[in-house]
């Protein structure tokens, strides 16, 4: 009877121990990497003016905050936002990951560009919001910001 009793209170200490210590997904080196090869993915579709491929790499609840501009939320708003930058010039986009790091399937990245759009070389900042989905990494949430000083318009 003592061994019916011990075997019982065994069995339920491992089935409670497995239900409340549920494995949290971790954010590794590879993920780290696979962050940065999304960001050479996506400087490689935007210099080719990809669309369909860079629209492939942004979440559909994705919000994008650029400069000067209202943030668009989902997909479909970036297909003219993006149309109207590669129709004024937008070309030659290099980006500088700076730190990369996150926790379970949210990653989070920063750095430097730079971006020719007509006669205009443009330099700034980014911050990049990134979610893993189904093992791959999609951006989230992205903002950008010149560090060049605001262009007035002749009157």
């Amino acid at each position: 009877m003592r061994t019916a009793i011990l075997v019982s209170v065994v069995a339920g200490a491992l089935a409670l121990s497995a239900c409340g210590g549920s494995q949290e997904e971790q954010f590794t080196m590879s993920d780290g990497e696979a962050i940065r090869r999304l960001d050479g993915d996506f400087v490689k579709a935007f210099n080719a003016k990809d669309l369909a491929k860079i629209l492939t790499m942004y979440t559909d609840n994705s919000v994008l905050m650029p400069p000067n501009a209202p943030a668009l939320k989902g997909r479909e708003p970036l297909k003219p936002f993006y149309n109207e930058m590669f129709g004024r010039g937008a070309v030659d986009l290099k980006m500088e990951p700076g730190d990369v790091g996150g926790h379970g399937p949210l990653g989070f990245q920063n750095g430097t560009y730079t971006l020719v759009t007509g006669d205009t070389r443009d330099r700034g900042k980014f911050l990049l919001v990134m979610r893993k989905m189904a093992g791959n990494w999609k951006f989230e949430h992205s903002i950008w910001s010149s560090d060049l000083p605001p262009t007035v318009p002749p009157k």
